[in-house]
């Protein structure tokens, strides 16, 4: 577990709460949209699409609709997620390298045997 803690930038699970908290809770409607978009549907169902890369301007949504999207995924799939909130006022959390270390610490703390 030591290789956890040198992974450790930030729990992406624990910013997701702050960050719904922070901004009064999700409303369901704002992101059922995404639900029926080809480009999500095919990420959710075919195993050769594994990547849902959400970008776009700030202050445009993105972060609320990944939320919703973590909470639809969490409750229909036993798959492993894996995901990370950027933030451009922390250089640690918006550079490559600490968003690579939040995905794979998240993966590990969900599959611990990946580090055994």
């Amino acid at each position: 577990m030591r290789c956890l803690k040198h992974l450790y930038v930030t729990d992406p699970r624990d910013d997701k709460q702050r960050i719904l908290e922070t901004k009064g809770g999700l409303l369901k409607g704002s992101y059922c949209w995404i639900l029926k978009n080809d480009r999500f549907q095919r990420f959710r169902d075919d195993p050769q699409s594994p990547l849902l890369w959400i970008k776009g301007d700030l202050g445009k949504g993105k972060t609320m609709l990944l939320c919703g999207i973590i909470d639809e995924l969490e409750k229909e799939s036993a798959k492993r997620l894996s995901y990370f909130f950027c933030q451009a006022t922390e250089a640690q959390l918006s550079s490559a390298t600490g968003v690579l270390r939040g995905l794979i610490y998240l993966l590990i703390i969900q599959q611990p045997s990946l580090i055994s």
